[in-house]
């Protein structure tokens, strides 16, 4: 597939930059700093793989960006816990480019905490983070309220820990007592939910 990877220089975003291209995806990785992805010039798969700067914020910088990609995955976050709207104001910016420039599928990593009633961690969560759930909630509604065909794969804690393909799905909150899920592992479900037999479309969770 050719795909659109947002936020690619990220701990997740990287991920998938990473698993795609083994997988023979050809990826436009769009980052606000493309030396953050030098690294992957003189790997195995660079070949297919081309660097945009830009940041979503600026939907100047997202003209053209789409054209001929079959989905987009992105993994946008903001740092800190404090008033953030990069979510919200980034995908609303993501969502008409991409409707405008007909790209037909957006994947986007979510926050599992933003559901009431999650896990015994998430009521903690909500108070520590109540602005960064503010940002993802309006984010979400950003993308339901969109014509594309979307999925929104919401992850609880996430970790460094190696690919293990032993996650779950659930619908909308994680699955029973899981309460993390590698970023290996969380970009292997992000991409399985684009094509396949794992296609899948609306809000999921996913975890150990």
């Amino acid at each position: 597939m050719r795909l659109v990877v947002l936020g690619a220089s990220g701990g997740l975003g990287r991920e998938v930059v990473e698993l795609a291209l083994s997988e023979g995806h050809s990826i436009r990785a769009f980052v606000r700093d493309p030396a953050a992805l030098a690294f992957y010039e003189s790997g195995p798969y660079h070949q297919g793989l081309s660097v945009v700067a830009g940041d979503v914020l600026d939907p100047g910088t997202l003209d053209g960006l789409f054209v001929g990609a079959d989905a987009v995955i992105s993994a946008i976050g903001s740092p800190g816990n404090g008033p953030s709207v990069v979510r919200t104001l980034g995908y609303r910016n993501v969502v008409d480019a991409m409707e405008r420039q007909g790209a037909p599928m957006l994947a986007a990593a979510s926050v599992a905490a933003v559901e009431p009633g999650v896990n015994p961690m998430a009521l903690t969560s909500a108070m520590t983070h109540r602005h960064l759930l503010k940002d993802v909630r309006a984010m979400e509604e950003v993308i339901e309220e969109s014509t594309l065909d979307w999925v929104i794969v919401r992850a609880p804690k996430l970790t460094d820990g190696p690919p293990t393909g032993n996650y779950r799905f659930a619908n909308r909150r994680p699955p029973l007592g899981g309460v993390m899920i590698s970023r290996a592992d969380m970009a292997e479900a992000m991409l399985s939910c684009l094509h396949g037999p794992g296609r899948r479309l609306g809000t999921i969770a996913v975890a150990y």
